[in-house]
């Protein structure tokens, strides 16, 4: 069975949604719906899959998570721009 979605904790909300705004955009994702705390993203006219959620002072663990572009020329964009994206922390 596929997975629906999936959320991660953040730390800081507002660098989070910036760097996966930013690296995220080479593969089409966009924040597709928002609230206090919470972003997600997703191709728009699709659902949302990715979403981030405000840590709330907690400690936040490591995650990994893969994205998967549709040609070497996506996969080479969304690498340059999540370092840009990082940058801008």
């Amino acid at each position: 069975m596929p997975i629906a979605h999936m959320s991660i904790n953040v730390a800081d909300f507002d660098a989070a949604k910036a760097f996966y705004s930013a690296a995220l955009a080479p593969l089409n994702y966009k924040v597709t719906m928002e609230f206090p705390g919470s972003v997600g993203f997703g191709v728009p006219g699709d659902k949302s899959d990715f979403f981030l959620v405000s840590s709330k002072g907690q400690k936040v663990q490591p995650v990994h998570t893969a994205f998967l572009g549709q040609s070497e020329e996506m996969v080479q964009q969304f690498h340059t721009a999540s370092f840009k994206g990082g940058e801008a922390k």
